[in-house]
């Protein structure tokens, strides 16, 4: 693949670790998921922790992992106009997604996901013993 795609000025291999990508997150201008299909996507999420504008596709459980915010947008797949639209407005705006960061700890975190999952079993327990 290399040798195909390292032709073009505008494709660059990274060489970051898993440790490096909160750092590269934080230092770009957004992060841009475009995807026919993806359930919950753990990208979108570790892009608003590092403060990155999220442009992405509205497919799956994208709009439930990303926060309503001015630096988060939810686009059609097959509407180009809107994802160069975006996409030029995030890249020239230099702006941080504090409200997305915000949302991703208040909602994703390990205590709150095993809260929610408590109490989906509660029910379930209350519900099969009601039968």
């Amino acid at each position: 693949m290399k040798e195909t795609l390292g032709r073009y000025k505008n494709v660059h291999f990274l060489k970051i670790t898993p440790a490096d990508v909160p750092q590269f997150l934080s230092s770009i201008d957004c992060y841009a998921l475009v995807s026919g299909l993806d359930a919950f996507p753990s990208t979108v999420r570790e892009a608003q922790l590092a403060r990155a504008p999220v442009v992405a596709s509205n497919v799956g459980g994208i709009h439930e992992a990303t926060a309503t915010s001015s630096w988060n947008r939810i686009v059609e797949n097959k509407d180009t106009e809107q994802w160069v639209e975006t996409l030029n407005e995030f890249i020239n705006g230099k702006g941080q997604n504090e409200e997305g960061r915000t949302y991703v700890i208040s909602k994703f975190r390990w205590e709150v996901s095993i809260q929610e999952f408590e109490k989906i079993c509660s029910r379930e327990i209350r519900r099969k013993s009601t039968q």
